[in-house]
């Protein structure tokens, strides 16, 4: 008995394991050396008393960091092996689905602008926990990257076709140039190199996971020192 399998998905699967895998250890290493070497020159008395509590403040900052991370790893690593077999998929209002989104966000909503939809009671196929997680990343985004200014929530009707809906975030921050803007969904990709914006930069890969599995889809328009507005489509039930 011959038995021929193509291997090929395999095989793919396991290069983009691997580089996962590599990817997060070179990631998770920096802060990991720092927090070590800190602790080790506390412990043994090398830090001046007069800097302590900066060095404990980064270390501090630095463990946050890696307790963000990690969380974002196990979202997307249960994404990619689950492969939405976890999912719940259902009907539901958009407009609720996103002000119970909204009202979960763990900061001040005072620049959270809800324009009106005038999309009365319109319905998508979402799973609203991972649709809760996708809005608060987008969101979360647009606050670290805008100092200042409203961060505009709308919900648009599609112009080519009935079958989806979205929610438009937008915000006037930094901005993107067209290189930055081909890279923002790739795994611990960091547009802004200064560290004045940390972050895992896992939050829009696991957005577009998220939303590809729910049916959907995400654009991205951006201008530098302008802003950026992300619409994520969501689909209508037949």
């Amino acid at each position: 008995v011959i038995c021929i399998r193509d291997i090929t998905k395999d095989i793919e699967l396991s290069e983009m394991k691997n580089e996962f895998i590599s990817l997060a250890a070179h990631e998770l290493r920096t802060p990991i050396t720092i927090i070590f070497g800190y602790t080790e020159l506390l412990l043994n008395g090398n830090i001046p008393e007069e800097t302590t509590k900066e060095v404990l403040l980064d270390v501090h900052k630095k463990s946050e960091r890696l307790s963000l991370m990690i969380d974002d790893m196990l979202n997307l690593n249960n994404i990619d092996t689950r492969s939405g077999k976890d999912f719940n998929i259902q009907e539901m209002d958009i407009s609720k689905a996103v002000a119970d989104a909204i009202s979960s966000l763990a900061f001040p909503h005072d620049r959270l602008v809800m324009q009106p939809d005038g999309l009365a009671e319109i319905s998508v196929l979402i799973d609203p926990v991972k649709f809760r997680l996708v809005i608060e990343n987008i969101i979360s985004n647009a606050v670290k990257f805008s100092s200042s200014g409203a961060i505009n929530i709308s919900i648009v009707q599609a112009t080519d076709a009935d079958s989806f809906v979205g929610v438009r975030i937008a915000d006037q921050g930094i901005g993107m140039n067209e290189e930055q803007l081909l890279h923002i969904f790739d795994r611990f990709w960091q547009g802004d190199k200064s560290g004045k914006h940390p972050g895992t930069g896992l939050g829009l890969s696991i957005v577009k996971e998220i939303v590809t599995i729910m049916g959907g889809k995400v654009e991205v328009e951006s201008v530098p020192d302008e802003g950026t507005t992300f619409t994520v489509w969501f689909q209508k039930p037949d």
